[in-house]
């Protein structure tokens, strides 16, 4: 049996990356922690803190001085296969409120309607940082009750956008470089191992690859237009749909629920450095190339240095 003196000095010896991407994680899958009920989100309060026991031992668990090191790809292997054991009940993100109107064949709900003037205006900017919104503005300005603008507030709340004050109304969040580089650290590890995934199943890259293109001209077309809310929107849904090929709910669950503040990043760059739109799409036809005969490592490059190029932000991993 190793002695605590030997596996101390192996921990030294091999210093942990930083579990910053892995703590976001696991903050944002607890408060995604909620079941529908009688028409509008709650907390189940039991189940909630059942996860939230499991999902925080875990992070402290990838903390502990004795415990051998992992690589960060060992750590998000780990945190997937614990987490899935207890994924069960997480509804309501933006992404399958979405897939839910699909489903059903109708329209969106009032509070999907909500939830999506308030989400693009965040996401453009048109609503900066700081700003304080209401219930009631929102649900006057679009001829709707305030209970489903409230259950929007709650889903923006939990996508990161909005942060929630009881009857004063809600202010949008703040987003800094620690933030910016936490969630793009995130984003590299469960696209790289997408992608891993994707390696070891090549009849499926075939598959990804027609709508990749289709969404790169998407961008294109948006950036010509001047669109750049649908330019980051396209952009998001290009790593995302790699993401989804996978077929774990555990990282579609993740990738979506992040979706909102990411593509509000991919908008800002664009609005700051217009100039490099043409270069990151460029980039975007090498990643699907890479993807395409299945060159894995140059795949994670690429993501590397389009990530942290076009976010102005140093090595992240």
């Amino acid at each position: 049996m190793r002695s605590p003196a030997a596996a101390s000095a192996r921990a030294a010896a091999a210093p942990m990356p930083s579990l910053a991407p892995v703590i976001t994680m696991v903050r944002s899958l607890i408060r995604c922690s909620s079941t529908r009920a009688g028409g509008s989100t709650r907390v189940a309060s039991a189940d909630f803190g059942a996860r939230h026991h499991r999902l925080t031992t875990f992070a402290l668990y990838c903390q502990r001085p004795e415990r051998p090191p992992m690589n960060h790809v060992e750590v998000i292997d780990a945190f997937i296969n614990r987490f899935s054991r207890y994924a069960g009940g997480m509804q309501f993100s933006p992404a399958s409120s979405s897939r839910a109107s699909s489903s059903r064949g109708t329209g969106p709900s009032a509070a999907e309607r909500a939830y999506s003037h308030v989400a693009d205006a965040i996401i453009s900017g048109e609503l900066a940082a700081s700003a304080l919104i209401t219930e009631g503005d929102v649900a006057a300005t679009l001829g709707l009750s305030r209970t489903p603008v409230r259950e929007a507030f709650l889903t923006l709340e939990s996508a990161g956008l909005l942060r929630l004050f009881p009857k004063k109304g809600a202010i949008v969040t703040a987003v800094d470089d620690i933030e910016t580089a936490e969630l793009l650290q995130v984003r590299i590890l469960l696209e790289t191992k997408a992608v891993q995934l994707l390696g070891d199943r090549p009849g499926r890259i075939d598959a990804v690859d027609a709508e990749l293109q289709s969404l790169i001209q998407a961008q294109t077309d948006a950036a010509a237009a001047g669109d750049l809310l649908a330019y980051a929107r396209a952009d998001h849904r290009f790593h995302s749909r790699i993401v989804d090929e996978t077929h774990n709910s555990v990282i579609d669950e993740i990738y979506s629920r992040l979706g909102p503040r990411l593509e509000r990043l991919v908008h800002r760059v664009a609005v700051r450095d217009p100039d490099t739109i043409d270069r990151l799409i460029a980039e975007h036809r090498l990643l699907a190339e890479h993807l395409q005969v299945g060159d894995t490592a140059a795949y994670d490059q690429l993501l590397r240095a389009h990530l942290e190029s076009g976010h102005r932000v140093p090595r992240m991993l």
